[in-house]
């Protein structure tokens, strides 16, 4: 395995990153892999040895016959080699039977890895910042979380295990070998050295590039898929459909032609192979030209057929597994930058209130958006914040919420300070756009099943947010299956799904940014008079940016954005 690797130092740092990857709880089921990997192997060379007798007797079955007489006086017989034939072809139908066994044991621990460990990165995402978030590539996200897992599997951890297993096996023939033969042996080995050696510089920039180029052209395919499957509307609009069908189609050409160029440089290895084969098949016919045919002669004839039937593939395997390492080594580079530990939410109350003092914002290097900005939020406040599109409103709120973090300056809760890049636990933050995800109604409100549901409260919100008609024309009610942002659903019902999912969730803090923007004014109004209520009945806080005036009337206080000082 070191000959993929300049140096043992690099050796290790690679299986250290490797190690990380893998979670605790696949760790302690290593040993057990690595035991049944050795039982496979060793199970392929015994196949090899059950094989030599059988070939000793198509070769010469006459010297065969006088070795058994002579060595242990017993004389030939066709019974024997029928009994021989049927131990035989047993001995490889329970083989095969406990490799296949050992295989899917194998696949499943393997794929259980990928599976974990796309789990622990989407973990760590959800439970991450904002900032991560909104300033990631989402195509580089959806390769890093499903792509990326996978080829580790694939084209990472099996072709080391088939390193191990392949190299374990061909250091067994190798020794058998060398007590045989040693001269033959060596020969053959520097040849395989040799073949190795050439076969490895021949492929190595071949490879770099492959690994260079096909995380870059996955993620631009996503990019352009996503850009088509979110702007749908817009494309036909525009009459554009060409230029992004055309975007698209560049970027898929490329990462197809990558993978196409991988598949030939391993299917072009057996090509060498052969070359190999014949080298070694033609050497060692000339070393028996040369010497003279006795039984011993017989034996390592028929030990090296045997072990040629076994070492071509082993050979092939070895070098598909370099080509795979090698091509996709930016799979562990990539995942291993990203955090391997969940953070806690840390326990903070709204009791009394919030004090936001002296913060400023601005976004990489520009231009401040929020200048020494300071303001009192109390419980059972009703809060409205104006100004124009721009002027920092909702990087405002995304602060108060905890989804970011001020520059400068400090929120205070009931007297504590607030921990920086910390979403805050009573906290529901309602952003422009309402997120429907695919699932039921119901889960697309309650967001957790598994809890007791509130049919009761479900059904008071359903009513308060004029929802009750449109539910009633559902198929299944609230079990209606809703699809990945709907557009079967308007705006303003989107609007009030989200809405209904933040009160249901009865937060003390709910923070709404232009969350009721494409209701019309009736409508609107009948909404701020539910929410004034809930803000007096159950001392429920409220702070949000509404670009319909008339939510003033319900406000207990009113702050505008003064877009020269970038301040209120």
């Amino acid at each position: 395995m070191l000959f993929i690797f300049k140096n043992i130092k690099t050796l290790n740092k690679f299986l250290s990153k490797i190690k990380s990857l893998i979670p605790k709880n696949k760790r302690k089921k290593m040993p057990f892999f690595f035991l049944i990997s050795i039982i496979n192997s060793l199970l392929d060379f015994i196949s090899i040895a059950f094989l030599t007798p059988f070939l000793l007797l198509i070769i010469d079955k006459e010297k065969v016959n006088d070795f058994l007489y002579s060595s242990f006086e017993i004389k030939f017989n066709e019974k024997y080699l029928l009994h021989s034939l049927i131990c035989l072809v047993l001995f490889y139908l329970i083989k095969n039977l406990i490799q296949a066994k050992i295989t899917l044991s194998q696949s499943k621990y393997l794929y259980g890895i990928g599976t974990s460990l796309s789990k622990k990165l989407i973990r760590n995402f959800i439970y991450g910042n904002y900032s991560f978030y909104s300033n990631t590539d989402k195509g580089k996200l959806i390769r890093d979380f499903h792509r990326l897992p996978v080829i580790f599997i694939t084209n990472i951890l099996l072709p080391l295990y088939h390193l191990i297993s392949e190299s374990f096996i061909l250091l067994l023939i190798t020794s058998v070998g060398f007590f045989l033969n040693p001269k033959i042996t060596g020969v053959s080995i520097i040849l395989v050295v040799l073949s190795s050696f050439v076969l490895i510089q021949t492929k190595k920039n071949k490879t770099k590039k492959i690994n260079k180029t096909t995380s870059i052209t996955y993620q631009s395919t996503i990019n352009n898929l996503m850009n088509i499957l979110n702007g749908f509307i817009e494309i036909k609009s525009s009459e554009s459909e060409e230029f992004f069908i055309n975007k698209f189609d560049r970027s898929n050409t490329k990462h197809n032609n990558v993978i196409a160029e991988l598949n030939t440089t391993k299917q072009n290895s057996i090509r060498y192979l052969e070359i190999l084969t014949i080298l070694l098949i033609s050497f060692f016919l000339l070393f028996l030209f040369l010497n003279s045919i006795d039984f011993k002669n017989l034996i390592l004839l028929s030990f090296f057929g045997s072990a040629i039937i076994k070492i071509i593939p082993s050979f092939n395997k070895l070098i598909n597994s370099y080509i795979d390492i090698n091509s996709n080594i930016h799979a562990i580079d990539i995942l291993t930058t990203y955090n391997n530990e969940t953070k806690k939410k840390h326990e903070c109350l709204f009791n009394e209130n919030i004090k936001i003092n002296d913060i400023s914002y601005n976004y990489l290097n520009k231009k401040s958006i929020i200048n020494n900005l300071s303001l009192e939020i109390n419980k059972g406040d009703f809060i409205v914040i104006t100004g124009k599109s721009g002027c920092g409103k909702t990087t405002l709120l995304h602060i108060i919420a905890g989804l970011i973090s001020p520059k400068n300056g400090e929120i205070i809760i009931d007297d504590n300070i607030r921990i920086a890049n910390e979403i805050l636990p009573f906290t529901y933050m309602l952003a422009q756009q309402p997120f429907i995800f695919q699932g039921t109604l119901l889960e697309n409100i309650t967001m957790n099943t598994n809890n007791v549901i509130d049919y009761k409260y479900i059904n008071e919100l359903i009513n308060e947010l004029d929802l009750k008609n449109w539910v009633s024309t559902l198929s299944n009610g609230l079990n209606t299956e809703l699809n990945l942002d709907s557009k079967t659903i308007s705006g303003g019902q989107k609007q009030r799904i989200a809405l209904l999912r933040a009160l249901y969730s009865r937060p003390s803090l709910l923070i709404m940014d232009e969350a009721t923007n494409q209701l019309n004014t009736e409508l609107e109004i009948k909404i701020l008079q539910y929410l004034e209520k809930k803000v007096l009945q159950n001392k429920l806080t409220i702070i949000s940016s509404f670009h319909n005036k008339i939510a003033l009337e319900y406000a207990s206080k009113h702050y505008s954005f003064d877009n020269h000082s970038n301040n209120f």
